[in-house]
């Protein structure tokens, strides 16, 4: 009976002791949080730009290490000669702002000519049978992994042994082209945060400059193209006919003149 007190007791003391771990790695996010946050105020301040409070959400670390927060507007920022990582993002006063602990970068939008997209995201499944001690990764494909088709599911016996886990690997880079201070054209790129666990920005620069992206400007582009030729065909055919009219050319030349402007409208 003592025996069995006892060990309530040592498990209720252990619970108290994780709870208060636990605790203790909340109020230490908490603490970063605050830190961060204030020194991206200051930066803000110091640099006339317009503080926006990012959403921010509490996630945990892997192998329970304790808490941290991610925000949906966190990037790397990359140029020559600047790197701010982690970066928080938004617009204000028609302005792209980007907002490290250190230091910031803002860009009018009237200024910017382009931006392009690069890379995509994958999900990376590795299978495990600890039972044979052997693994295998492969992309996952609508569900399944993709890879030699001999290992796995191979051992029917050692079932219980396979764990599968997923990872996310994000290559994803804006590339943003704008114009500087003497009209040159400068670039720079955004992509995910060595410490984040969002990026949103593909989905943003979008919603904010849809007309801006290279897809909308090549197609529009070409989209000109066949309107312009259009219409110096329709003017040819025009001019064609006065010259026929003022019996500059007879009526055979005329029909087959026209016949050739009119293959090249279809």
């Amino acid at each position: 009976m003592e025996f069995f007190i006892g060990c309530i007791i040592v498990f209720l003391v252990c619970m108290g002791l994780v709870k208060l771990i636990d605790r203790s790695q909340e109020k230490a996010a908490e603490k970063s949080k605050e830190s961060f946050l204030a020194d991206i105020k200051s930066v803000c301040m110091r640099d006339k730009i317009e503080y926006q409070e990012p959403k921010s959400i509490k996630i945990t670390l892997p192998n329970n290490a304790g808490y941290t927060y991610a925000y949906t507007n966190e990037v790397a920022f990359v140029s020559s000669g600047e790197w701010i990582n982690p970066a928080l993002y938004w617009i204000s006063q028609n302005q792209l702002c980007f907002v490290g602990r250190n230091k910031s970068f803002k860009v009018n939008l009237d200024r910017i000519e382009m931006y392009t997209l690069n890379g995509s995201v994958q999900y990376v499944s590795k299978v495990n049978n600890t039972g044979k001690k052997v693994s295998l990764s492969g992309a996952v494909v609508g569900g399944v992994v993709a890879g030699p088709a001999g290992m796995i599911i191979g051992a029917t016996k050692d079932r219980n042994n396979i764990t599968t886990d997923t990872e996310e690997k994000d290559d994803r880079k804006i590339y943003i082209y704008y114009k500087d201070s003497n009209d040159e054209i400068k670039m720079f790129n955004v992509e995910k945060s060595f410490f984040g666990e969002y990026f949103n920005f593909d989905e943003f620069i979008k919603k904010e400059l849809p007309t801006k992206s290279d897809v909308y400007l090549i197609t529009h582009q070409e989209k000109n193209n066949n309107s312009n030729n259009t219409e110096n065909l329709e003017n040819s055919l025009i001019r064609l006919k006065k010259l026929y009219e003022d019996g500059l050319i007879n009526e055979d030349d005329y029909e087959i003149k026209k016949k050739e402007l009119l293959k090249k409208l279809n």
